[in-house]
């Protein structure tokens, strides 16, 4: 994963919304405060074992049995040993994890400046879009909190879109209605008045929205690194599927120079608590 995000990164093809990386900043506290507790919890789990039967002391079976429960007993022992050593290396992090450390690193300038954006006016245009049912962001207005969040990483596209004037891959997991045409409950492509609001702010370039995995898939991952992340998008109901271009052709244009690439979900793994709800 890091060479792809290297490689997008060095030819100025990446780019991430800054509230992409507010919500990531926000779910990462979360994430690692569930994997410590879930550790914990395994770590103090007590286990049932046979005990001492003296009545069947002289069967050669239960001499068998206690043999074999010994050694449970001292592969639990190690066991929580190697969750308290796992629980210490959390407890160091900080905020230095391996992820955070590599996104800083290859991704620490790719982010996106969202201070031309007037709060006022994404209010006005999340009320107008609520109330129309205009994508994106419409079906998260039942929210108590973030209602906002896919319309600011929308204006934040739409400027670059009118800076770069290039076609666009979003990557993202979200497979909502207010993002996708939907057939049978299932993405099929992209809004048409997202794609025709990118098209308006680029002069005429295309919009399109792949999954992570996709993208991985595109620039030759590892498949190792494919399969997990997509086992990940697949537990959260992420499947996300590609636009109306074939796989071929939009393959050609993610891969083309010309392309301006916004992830937004590149965050997926520490978010899913292995290593990013992906926008």
């Amino acid at each position: 994963m890091k060479d792809v995000y290297k490689s997008l990164s060095e030819t100025d093809r990446m780019f991430l919304p800054a509230q992409a990386v507010r919500e990531f900043l926000d779910n990462r506290a979360i994430k690692i405060a569930d994997m410590n507790e879930t550790l914990s919890k395994k770590m103090n789990q007590s286990f049932q074992y046979v005990g001492s039967h003296p009545l069947l002391g002289e069967l050669d079976e239960y001499k068998a049995l206690e043999e074999q429960e010994n050694n449970v007993r001292e592969a639990i022992k190690a066991y929580q040993g190697e969750i308290k050593k796992t629980l210490k290396v959390i407890k160091s992090w900080g905020w230095n994890d391996p992820v955070s450390d590599m996104y800083h690193e290859i991704l620490g300038g790719r982010v996106l400046s969202d201070e031309a954006l007037n709060i006022q006016d994404i209010e006005k245009d999340l009320k107008r879009r609520n109330e129309l049912n205009i994508p994106p962001g419409y079906k998260d207005k039942t929210k108590d909190e973030n209602q906002a969040g896919d319309l600011l990483i929308w204006h934040e596209i739409l400027l670059l879109a009118a800076e770069k004037k290039k076609h666009l891959v979003f990557i993202s997991g979200d497979e909502k209605p207010d993002w996708w045409h939907q057939s049978g409950k299932k993405p099929l492509y992209p809004r048409f008045e997202l794609v025709d609001e990118y098209r308006e702010k680029s002069e005429g370039q295309s919009f399109h929205i792949i999954s992570l995995s996709s993208l991985l898939e595109l620039y030759n991952a590892e498949e190792e690194v494919v399969k997990a992340v997509k086992s990940s998008e697949d537990s959260v109901k992420f499947k996300t599927k590609q636009s109306l271009n074939s796989n071929s052709e939009l393959a050609e244009r993610a891969l083309s120079p010309c392309v301006r690439i916004v992830v937004a979900s590149v965050f997926h793994s520490i978010r899913q608590g292995a290593e990013v709800r992906h926008e």
